[in-house]
């Protein structure tokens, strides 16, 4: 993934669980959820671009490059993925763009900014 740091924990052969972390964090938070999981699941996270180990990975920072990144960790590999705060946004922006990518997807405390005032608008990537 160049310059954007992950960890992958659990059997190699095992179904797939990608972590994003949100905005205020970093991969490390989601270090307990990971270990309670890798023992039959194949748990990566890795610190999105501007975040943690990857802060000199050179921006810019918008959704679609985060999307972007997602989507080459997985290197064509379908998982389910699990985003915190804008995390899930990355992962709802992925399972928009590249559904055959993703098996599921599921997300804690993250912004809904497409549904401001109460009208429901598309999420970025959806078209």
């Amino acid at each position: 993934m160049g310059d954007v740091w992950c960890e992958a924990a659990g059997p190699e052969d095992g179904p797939l669980v990608v972590l994003v972390h949100g905005s205020m964090d970093r991969s490390a938070g989601l270090l307990k959820l990971s270990r309670r999981l890798d023992d039959r699941h194949r748990v990566v996270r890795y610190d999105r671009r501007g975040y943690g180990r990857s802060a000199g990975a050179g921006g810019p920072f918008d959704l679609r490059i985060h999307v972007a990144d997602l989507g080459r960790l997985l290197d064509g590999r379908r998982a389910v993925i699990f985003g915190h705060s804008y995390g899930g946004n990355v992962a709802l922006g992925l399972a928009a763009a590249n559904s055959e990518l993703v098996q599921a997807v599921a997300v804690y405390e993250t912004p809904l900014s497409w549904m401001a005032g109460g009208r429901r608008r598309r999420p970025v990537g959806m078209h």
